[in-house]
């Protein structure tokens, strides 16, 4: 979230080369892995794939919340980047399974839109906290 970068780059003490490379790396892990999750699709179901992923996502936001460097913050960006991936080509294929073909166009829709709304709204509430704590 870019309103967290002034904060983070006076945390780690970052250029602005490194908040850089920062983005790029979750970015890159996110999104590269999307290409294996069918091969893991053979072996495991979507919801556990999901489920897993789901699951490293969170446990490393946790961690980076603790992270006391720039290695252990890209680090656990990077592993929890990789969590995310699933989310895109399993959550999709789970809705089109699941759904009416009369609502799958709604349901692929508000599966786009709900986290673009969340992430709106927690961009307003990360800039009140930090407006407010200081």
């Amino acid at each position: 979230m870019p309103v967290l970068y002034p904060t983070i780059l006076n945390e780690f003490h970052l250029s602005y080369v490194q908040l850089d490379l920062l983005r790029f790396a979750y970015s890159f892990a996110s999104g590269f892995p999307q290409m294996f999750v069918s091969f893991f699709r053979r072996w495991l179901p979507r919801s556990i794939l999901l489920g897993v992923g789901n699951l490293i996502t969170v446990s490393m936001d946790l961690l980076a919340s603790m992270t006391s460097g720039f290695r252990q913050f890209i680090s656990v960006r990077i592993v929890g980047g990789v969590g995310v991936s699933p989310q895109h080509a399993v959550g999709a294929s789970i809705i089109t399974t699941n759904s009416d073909l009369s609502w799958r166009g709604k349901a692929l829709g508000l599966n786009l839109a709900v986290p673009n709304l969340a992430s709106a709204l927690a961009r307003l509430i990360a800039a009140a906290l930090m407006t407010s704590l200081g």
